[in-house]
């Protein structure tokens, strides 16, 4: 331990660092003591930082031995996790020949391992930093993950036959019923002061005038001479001059008018 360290000289403490460097576990505790104070005089200690010297203040303060810095100072991973140890426990661990006992994960063994040699995982495994602490071998099988159950593979179902798929069905349309224009049928006679008038469909006109023209006749001439042979109406003037095929001028002019409307005049 250094004494009085208030009153040496900065030059001193300088010369005591560099010595305690380059001795052992106890050099390098009277060299964290320099530097701390160093730091309190505001020294600038920027050149000489590194991994091994940024520990040095965590060993003045008690918090981490300092043979274990020097055993581990490539394994800052464990420095790490040392700085919530006692001192004690520290001590122990900075020994050449200390093993650290780790559960295997894969079957129920125990094996036992350098600090410096653990991997990333076993060291996670091993320390619990909330408590300050190495777990015990049963500890770590608790803390690691349970390995997943395999599921039992059911029984297979039996082959099924192979059946094609049927198209779906197409949905029927309904179907378009095309609505024939209905004939309007025919109007009753009119009667007035000249004689009977018959209404008749374009479609009818032009049948009863084809089957007239057969016949060479008018239409009115063709419909009197049926109603005649029908016995619907009495043999008379009309009659007699139809089956002379005689048409007088007024009875022609009177056809050509009914015929462009539709209408045909008896």
């Amino acid at each position: 331990m250094i004494n009085n360290i208030a009153k040496i000289t900065t030059q001193e403490l300088w010369r005591i660092f560099y010595e305690g460097l380059a001795t052992s576990a106890s050099g390098v505790m009277r060299a964290a003591l320099a530097w701390r104070e160093l730091e309190k005089r505001g020294e600038d200690m920027a050149p000489c930082r590194n991994p091994f010297t940024n520990r040095l203040t965590a060993i003045a303060d008690g918090k981490l031995s300092a043979a274990a810095v020097l055993r581990y100072a490539s394994a800052q991973n464990i420095l790490n996790c040392l700085i919530g140890l006692d001192i004690d426990e520290q001590e122990k661990i900075a020994r050449a020949e200390y093993r650290i006992p780790v559960a295997n994960p894969k079957n129920n063994t125990v094996e036992n391992v350098r600090p410096d040699f653990l991997t990333g995982a076993q060291i996670k495994q091993v320390f619990d930093k909330e408590k300050g602490r190495i777990r015990t071998p049963a500890e770590q099988r608790e803390w690691l993950p349970k390995p997943a159950k395999t599921p039992i593979p059911s029984s297979p179902l039996p082959p099924q036959p192979f059946t094609r798929a049927q198209p779906a069905p197409t949905p029927q349309q309904p179907q378009q019923t095309t609505h024939k224009p209905s004939v309007a049928p025919a109007s009753p006679p009119t009667i007035d002061a000249e004689g009977v008038w018959v209404s008749l469909t374009k479609t009818q006109l032009a049948d009863l005038t084809k089957e007239a023209g057969l016949n060479g006749m008018s239409p009115s001439e063709l419909i009197v001479y049926v109603l005649v042979e029908a016995g619907a109406i009495r043999n008379g003037e009309t009659t007699t001059a139809v089956k002379g095929k005689r048409r007088g001028r007024e009875t022609s002019s009177r056809d050509d008018w009914g015929r462009s409307m539709g209408h045909m005049p008896l």
